[in-house]
């Protein structure tokens, strides 16, 4: 099981409750990631739904997805913070 957590269609942190994730689809609705949501439960992860309704990615929000391989970004983003896939070496 693996869970978002923030307020206001905003995520903060993601997190895994049991083993691991290698896909994973961001809820629609979702306007923001923050900062580092994947830095720390986000090392498995190979491919990453986003929702068009998603607007910003903040600062490092990727880091932690070294085995990222696909994702695409919603057309209707409009900022991406630093460092976002700091990681990422797919």
């Amino acid at each position: 099981m693996s869970e978002f957590f923030g307020r206001e269609n905003k995520i903060t942190r993601y997190s895994v409750m049991d083993g691991f994730r290698t896909c994973i689809q961001v809820p629609e609705g979702v306007v923001a990631l923050k900062d580092g949501v994947f830095l720390e439960d986000g090392y498995h992860i190979e491919k990453i739904i986003l929702p068009e309704s998603l607007l910003s990615i903040g600062r490092a929000c990727f880091s932690g997805c070294s085995h990222l391989k696909e994702i695409v970004l919603p057309e209707n983003l409009k900022s991406i913070g630093s460092s976002a896939f700091m990681t990422v070496t797919s």
